[in-house]
């Protein structure tokens, strides 16, 4: 797609957010991920990885979202789209 060079979902191959980075670390060896996602554990496993993270406040509060690790927040996923790109452009 335009923005993303793979994307996962949760299957029997892939349980848990961890085995989706060991995935993409093995595959890709990316200079720099984003993640997006809506809840503590979201963002405790993208730091876990060193990845960057998107923290979209459609399930928790900001303040959580950020002590759990969020690089950044918005209030909804098209607002993570700037955001992404801006990741791009450091």
């Amino acid at each position: 797609t335009e923005y993303f060079d793979l994307l996962l979902g949760t299957n029997n191959t892939y349980k848990t957010k961890s085995d989706h980075f060991r995935k993409i670390y093995a595959d890709k060896n990316p200079d720099l991920t984003v993640f997006i996602g809506d809840g503590a554990a979201d963002m405790r496993v993208a730091k876990e990885f060193g990845a960057e993270s998107v923290g979209v406040l459609t399930n928790r509060p900001r303040e959580e979202l950020e002590e759990a690790g969020a690089t950044i927040t918005c209030e909804t996923p098209l607002e993570a789209i700037p955001l992404i790109k801006s990741f791009l452009n450091k």
